[in-house]
């Protein structure tokens, strides 16, 4: 079953009443300019921070995973306590990112402390883009 199949299969289950789908006609991927402008601007932030080693680095990627699952799918005229996300979909509830207390850290390296707040400070950035 395909997203079209079943957006037909919806509406004429539920009517008026199920949701409106907008899909991007196939091999044209400048018809989904929304999406691709999202992918170039994470393309951007990430190589502007690639110098990370590999394992910083992927935990900077879970961590912009998360703080782009975690935008709302319905516009900002719905005002709900808890919004539906991607992440809904992905892992079954809401995923937000948590604040981490640095001092909670063992190392003793203060080199590795301010790696993490320079870590932190750009993740923020990163999330507040989106």
């Amino acid at each position: 079953m395909t997203f079209k199949s079943a957006s037909t299969e919806l509406f004429m289950k539920y009517g008026p009443e199920s949701s409106s789908w907008r899909f991007s006609v196939p091999r044209t991927p400048w018809w989904g300019g929304w999406w691709e402008r999202m992918i170039k601007v994470m393309k951007i932030s990430l190589e502007r921070r690639i110098c990370l080693e590999r394992t910083r680095l992927e935990t900077a990627l879970i961590e912009v995973e998360v703080c782009i699952n975690s935008r709302p799918l319905l516009g900002e005229e719905f005002s709900l306590v808890h919004p539906l996300s991607p992440s809904h979909f992905l892992v079954g509830r809401g995923n937000h990112l948590q604040k981490v207390n640095i001092s909670l850290f063992v190392e003793s390296s203060l080199e590795t402390r301010s790696q993490k707040e320079l870590m932190e400070k750009q993740l923020i950035q990163v999330c507040n883009r989106w």
